[in-house]
């Protein structure tokens, strides 16, 4: 790990980690931070959010029929982290949002020999998350996903039939707190 990265790392805490497997050949070591402070730009491959509007938070169901609270994607080339996090969340919700504000970030570590071609840092990367407020629904705004089923927006009291992962819920909570601060 560099040192710019690896200094930033030190000076936080994860509040969860756990091994990720993706696909047949990666395995990771998925650390999750929360926090205001961005980290170096660098190691971001991807860039996430909480979207909320009222009392509800937007829901994604993937393929695998598993749900989420995090859609977004990687960063295309001369991409600010905005514009990337505006497009994403067009692509997967046909959503605009309003009001942006970085609540923490996901480091995930390789656990297995960089991959042939590999096009990203290796080995570590970084996915940030922000939670934002849902704008305008955009007709035909999202594109066909080959990981996104669907998305909707549940009551956050609602969300135990849907089996969120525990550190999606921590952005969650994350992303209620700060929205609930900014209303006083």
């Amino acid at each position: 790990m560099d040192g710019d990265l690896e200094q930033f790392l030190r000076a936080r805490q994860p509040f969860a980690v756990e091994s990720v497997r993706w696909g047949t050949e990666m395995e990771l070591e998925q650390s999750y931070y929360l926090g205001a402070d961005l980290p170096p730009d660098a190691y971001t491959t991807s860039v996430r959010a909480v979207l909320l509007k009222g009392g509800e938070v937007l829901v994604l169901r993937d393929k695998a029929g598993e749900y989420h609270l995090l859609p977004g994607g990687r960063r295309d080339t001369g991409e600010t982290i905005v514009q990337t996090l505006e497009r994403e969340m067009r692509e997967e919700t046909g959503w605009t949002f309003a009001e942006p504000r970085l609540i923490g970030f996901m480091h995930f570590l390789h656990q297995t020999p960089k991959p042939f071609a590999y096009p990203y840092p290796y080995p570590s990367f970084l996915q940030l998350v922000y939670a934002a407020t849902a704008q305008q629904k955009l007709v035909d705004a999202s594109i066909e996903d080959d990981w996104v089923e669907a998305t909707f927006f549940s009551a956050v009291d609602a969300l135990e039939s849907y089996a969120i992962a525990p550190a999606q819920l921590a952005y969650l909570k994350a992303a209620e707190k700060i929205y609930a601060n900014c209303q006083h």
